[in-house]
């Protein structure tokens, strides 16, 4: 497409780029919707017609991609076309938000060029005040943008990508104190260390990495202002309604909890600020210091069959039907409109389907043709309405996620334990004080010293994955409890969110 600069682009350069400079934040003001979306920076008018539409949506955000190339690692991408389409934004009145991000995954981490990106990501802020959110890298959880992901069972990539963080924020602050730093970024999903394709680390285990990063660093500091995630639906059954959301450690839409309380357990009494929680309010204005971080949800999106022309190649995920897409979408909208104090943003991915089904998305407001789904309609319905039910609570846990003892015996096994995440548990007989004595043949006959509860006949431990249903045993002194009234006891320890422990005690039983 040609790209036309007239006198009035010319203007609208000169005239606005410090239009917007002392506007709120987007990570800082009351929640808005809006959509991650390039296409303005192939547009001839930067996108200036696609933003006004949008702002009849009520879509008053876009999040565009700025990639660094360490072949050339001074030089903007694409700056000409980025600057057009921010000056649009400006213009129409729409807040852009800037994802920067290395061009290759092994940019930052293979040659240890945290400072060059770092510099690069000032050089950035630099050229484009208009913009006042910004955030470091891309799903850094995926060894696809960040490599690698594990060393053994270490998760090495959410090391790096604090190192790589920390560098990125130090350096925007140092040019202007007032930029919102947005990190994590993360995809929904990851797998195991020995996963053969689709490498990548859980978002639970990837925040649980960069706290145990930040921790061995010394630092005092915040390593970010915000936090980002992309809660698309689980691509093996991606027609899922966003209220299913994932298994642990994966977290989706319906899982927000889950990562604000592993974000509590990584940072909290650290320099790093956490989410807030219910009773404490007190939302970030400019200039004032950063208490707590929220959410810029900025990607989220249902692809729809797409039988119009121009579309090629064959679909590769599940589509839902517009009218499905439509009434999820504003599912979402409604459902973080009850927690502002958590959600900054929603950002749909995107405003325009690509054309290509194979390799592009096709979950857009638009078509091909700029005709508009009723996405678009029921969106804006639900964000001019507000929240319609009970504001949105959350108070950090000290337990671990749903865990449970079943003391009923079978087969070998004493008892049962659970929890939605992976323990570690420690578990012992105790015998209630005065019913029993040791010593003398094992068999609860002879002289001795009575039980006391806080000296447990056995004692044993192991681990739970998360979701398993997983049989507790016990080797006893002798093959045999002795004649007495005892209790079962266990305390079950989080493994990615350490001091979490919960016990569980049985009821008296007599052998």
């Amino acid at each position: 497409m040609r790209r036309l600069w007239g006198l009035s682009m010319l203007c609208l350069c000169l005239g606005l780029t410090n239009a917007a400079a002392t506007r709120a934040s987007v990570g800082s003001g009351p929640f808005t919707i809006g959509v991650t979306e390039d296409a303005p920076k192939g547009y001839d008018d930067g996108g200036l017609a696609m933003f006004k539409t949008m702002l009849g949506y009520d879509l008053t955000v876009d999040r565009m991609a700025v990639t660094w190339n360490p072949s050339a690692p001074t030089t903007i991408q694409e700056q000409t076309s980025l600057q057009r389409a921010i000056n649009a934004a400006t213009t129409a009145g729409v807040q852009v938000v800037l994802s920067i991000q290395p061009a290759h995954s092994t940019d930052v981490t293979g040659s240890n060029a945290y400072d060059a990106f770092a510099a690069y990501c000032v050089l950035v802020a630099k050229a484009f005040p208009q913009v006042q959110d910004i955030i470091i890298g891309n799903e850094p959880n995926l060894q696809l943008f960040n490599n690698p992901s594990w060393n053994g069972t270490q998760p090495i990539g959410a090391f790096n990508y604090e190192h790589m963080l920390a560098s990125s924020y130090d350096a925007l602050k140092a040019f202007n104190p007032n930029l919102d730093v947005v990190g994590l970024a993360t995809s929904p999903r990851g797998n195991t260390p020995n996963a053969t394709s689709n490498v990548g680390i859980p978002p639970v285990i990837f925040i649980y990495g960069m706290g145990q990063a930040y921790k061995a660093s010394a630092r005092s500091t915040p390593i970010a202002d915000n936090v980002s995630m992309h809660p698309y639906p689980n691509p093996n059954s991606a027609d899922d309604p966003p209220s299913k959301g994932y298994q642990w450690p994966n977290a989706g839409v319906a899982n927000l909890d889950r990562l604000e309380q592993a974000w509590y357990d990584a940072f909290n009494g650290t320099g790093q600020p956490v989410f807030q929680e219910d009773g404490s309010h007190s939302l970030a204005h400019a200039g004032a210091p950063k208490t707590f971080v929220r959410w810029l949800l900025d990607e989220f999106g249902y692809q729809v069959p797409t039988p119009q022309p121009g579309y090629f190649n064959v679909e590769n995920w599940k589509t839902v039907s517009e009218q499905t897409q439509a009434q999820y979408y504003a599912q979402v909208a409604s459902q973080l409109a009850c927690d502002p104090e958590r959600v900054a943003s929603l950002l749909y991915f995107h405003w325009i389907d690509e054309a290509d089904r194979a390799n592009g998305f096709q979950s857009g407001f638009a078509r091909l043709d700029n005709s508009i789904r009723d996405a678009a309609a029921s969106v804006k319905a639900a964000f001019a309405a507000g929240c319609q039910g009970a504001q949105t609570t959350w108070k950090h846990i000290t337990t671990v996620w749903n865990g449970s003892a079943n003391f009923a015996s079978k087969g070998a096994f004493a008892f049962f334990v659970r929890a939605e995440e992976d323990v570690t548990y420690t578990a012992q007989i105790n015998q209630v004080a005065g019913s029993g004595t040791t010593g003398g043949n094992g068999k609860g006959k002879g002289k001795g010293k009575k039980f006391l509860a806080s000296a447990p006949v056995a004692t044993a431990t192991g681990s739970s994955p998360a979701y398993y249903t997983t049989g507790v045993k016990f080797n006893v002194p002798g093959g045999k409890l002795p004649k007495g009234t005892y209790t079962y006891s266990v305390t079950l320890n989080s493994v990615y969110g350490a001091p979490r422990s919960q016990t569980f005690t049985s009821k008296p039983f007599t052998r």
